[in-house]
């Protein structure tokens, strides 16, 4: 059934854009957001434990300026890693997929062409992705695995699509302002 989660420590949400719960490591995700000592719009990715016994702990996984206005979606991927997505208005939208066992890290960036209408879809075949045409219409396109920026060649098997360079930057959590 349902379950109140009591955080622990003292911690607090702020605005809560997503938030998923990855059976790969047994934790809630969520995103969220708000202002920065440095009085930036500051995205927060979290990691909670909601079975400790003294409250729920949370994590500050990454932290970073929210330079662009967009959706925000996380998701749990088939191998219990976590999806994080932006759509951005006119943009191609990019998924990130976070590796959660141990540090979290990201292991590949996936752009994705088009105004995505809703989260990626994902199921035991693949990936579905949902975009808004330029007329009012969707359209899905299914891929059997993701694609892209590769940052992680032991998680990818060396099949990076990208440039390494661009890879190794797409990667760090310090850089996801810039991309996400």
């Amino acid at each position: 059934g349902w379950r109140q989660i009591a955080l622990a420590g003292g911690a607090t949400l702020r605005e809560i854009l997503a938030a998923t719960f990855s059976y790969g490591d047994q934790r809630l995700w969520v995103l969220d957001r708000g202002i920065s000592g440095h009085h930036e719009r500051e995205l927060r990715l979290l990691r909670v434990d909601p079975f400790g016994a003294s409250g729920a702990s949370v994590e500050v996984v990454a932290a970073w300026d929210q330079r662009f206005t967009g959706t925000y979606w996380l998701a749990v991927d088939r191998d219990g890693s976590v999806l994080l997505t932006v759509g951005l208005p006119g943009s191609a939208s990019r998924t990130a997929r976070i590796n959660v066992a141990g540090t979290p890290r990201v292991v590949l960036v996936h752009t994705e062409p088009g105004n995505l209408a809703q989260a990626p879809i994902v199921d035991s075949t693949g990936y579905s992705f949902i975009v808004t045409k330029r007329d009012g219409g969707l359209r899905i396109r299914r891929q059997q695995r993701l694609s892209g920026l590769c940052c992680d060649r032991d998680v990818c098997g060396g099949d990076d699509d990208g440039d390494q360079d661009d890879g190794e930057r797409a990667c760090r959590w310090e850089d996801m302002g810039g991309r996400f």
